[in-house]
């Protein structure tokens, strides 16, 4: 598992810069802890976070409940990012993925992050290639 934050200059800059990341594995519940940021600068804005989820024979998983954030409750949109970036938990379910086409189609890294920052990831990308036959991407 792996969170990535992202920056940006200017609300109306969209181009995402990368900020910070952190990987966790999963306990033998599957659970995971990933501490909350909190970033602040006048001349940089954060962005919402990438969650990357590689378990073999699985699919991506994309955060579900970003709606809830509504313009009418959280009218600035600094307040609607720190506000799904406070709340405490999240259940993440994988769609189960049965052909090998779509089994590849899972194991692309995140482009942004740098490599050394991500061993875990890497590991679990090359895992899941090799039993598919293509031996290790990653070194």
């Amino acid at each position: 598992m792996l969170m990535v934050w992202y920056k940006h200059y200017s609300l109306m800059d969209q181009t995402r810069e990368y900020h910070d990341s952190e990987e966790a594995v999963t306990d033998a519940n599957g659970r995971f802890t990933i501490a909350s940021r909190w970033y602040w600068n006048w001349f940089v804005f954060p962005d919402k976070p990438d969650i990357f989820v590689l378990k073999g024979g699985y699919g991506r998983w994309e955060i579900q409940d970003y709606g809830k954030y509504t313009e009418q409750k959280y009218p600035h949109p600094l307040e609607r990012r720190a506000a799904r970036l406070a709340d405490e938990r999240a259940v993440v379910e994988l769609p189960p993925v049965s052909s090998r086409e779509q089994r590849l189609e899972q194991i692309r890294l995140p482009i942004l992050v740098p490599r050394e920052r991500i061993p875990k990831l890497r590991d679990a990308v090359n895992n899941e290639s090799e039993k598919l036959g293509l031996g290790k991407i990653y070194p």
